[in-house]
């Protein structure tokens, strides 16, 4: 497992969260507070894309959300 996170931690950035956006979250009032405070950690990175197995917790944010196997057959793609 901990192979995986490290493979992971090599191709991908992990955005740190600070106390202003975990209250920005609460404010926000998403439709789910987890996915809430990662969209709002990711926004100064300008992501292209958020890859989760849950798209509807990011329903409320104006950014390109996809599965695992979503992004997988886009790169086949490309």
């Amino acid at each position: 497992m901990l192979n995986k996170v490290e493979a992971l931690c090599q191709i991908l950035d992990v955005t740190p969260i600070d106390r202003s956006q975990l209250l920005d979250a609460v404010r926000f009032r998403p439709y789910d507070y987890e996915d809430a405070v990662q969209y709002l950690s990711s926004l100064s990175y300008h992501p292209d894309v958020i890859i989760t197995r849950d798209k509807r917790g990011f329903n409320d944010f104006d950014i390109l959300v996809m599965t695992p196997a979503e992004f997988v057959n886009k790169a086949k793609q490309q």
